[in-house]
């Protein structure tokens, strides 16, 4: 009996052949994104569209250390439970922009 799973094998074989244009443009993206956010922040002056922009920062902080880890120490410099913390921060500030008045 094969594993459930086995129809993956191929998509994660292709998603380790990109991993790293994958990382690039995802930082590349997130530059922009907390760029515009950043932007936007200083023409309105609101409180939820800075912590927009510091959520974007913290997404894009956690790219570059991804980035740098894959030359550096695949893998073992930015581990997995330090990104899920990371990822945490990003869904604290994106909610506390959401629900302030």
């Amino acid at each position: 009996m094969e594993n459930f799973w086995d129809f993956l094998r191929p998509l994660t074989g292709i998603a380790e052949v990109l991993s790293l244009p994958v990382v690039l443009l995802v930082f590349i993206i997130s530059i922009i994104i907390f760029a515009i956010a950043l932007a936007a922040y200083m023409r309105k002056k609101s409180a939820r569209l800075l912590f927009v922009a510091a959520a974007f920062f913290i997404f894009m902080a956690k790219w570059l250390l991804q980035l740098i880890d894959q030359f550096i120490s695949p893998g073992l410099f930015f581990s997995i439970p330090a990104q899920g913390i990371v990822e945490l921060i990003i869904m604290v500030l994106l909610l506390l922009a959401i629900l302030k008045k």
